[in-house]
């Protein structure tokens, strides 16, 4: 058995008493990993680290799912995020739908995960990407969203 094989068994498992300590044993010690899984376990409507770690076990780009998204897509990727580095562009490669790869520097303040450093910024670009897609829809642009 390998490494990811052990490490999904280990989530999924009734129990994991070892894993379950060093999750807090990192909550304990490192407030972005107290913040990041107790943020998870909110979102993820699950009750323990290892429920919201196990939870990403089910989300994934196998079996086609970006590539069946229709409408123009907006992937937005901070160049340090330190929580989902590279899966921009992953998710990006996949789509067939008319995309765009916006990247954000730390040179411009908007490198970290959700650009807290430019929120101007980074809010002003998505919005212009935005204008530009709903107008190329309201004049029927090809790429543009229907809004019918």
């Amino acid at each position: 058995m390998d490494s990811g094989d052990e490490a999904e068994r280990l989530l999924r498992a009734a129990s994991a008493p070892e894993l379950d300590a060093a999750f807090e044993q990192a909550m304990t010690s490192d407030p972005i990993a107290r913040w990041a899984i107790n943020h998870g376990m909110y979102v993820m409507g699950v009750d323990t680290p290892r429920a919201f770690n196990a939870s990403y076990l089910d989300h994934t780009l196998a079996g086609g799912i970006a590539e069946r998204i229709q409408c123009p897509t907006l992937v937005c990727d901070a160049e340090e995020d330190i929580f989902f580095k590279g899966q921009p562009e992953q998710l990006y490669d996949h789509l067939t739908c008319p995309k765009t790869l916006m990247a954000f520097t730390t040179e411009e303040g908007a490198g970290a995960h959700c650009h807290p450093g430019a929120m101007r910024l980074s809010i002003a670009r998505i919005y212009d990407w935005l204008d530009d897609t709903l107008a190329a829809a309201a004049y029927g642009v090809a790429g543009g969203c229907s809004l019918s």
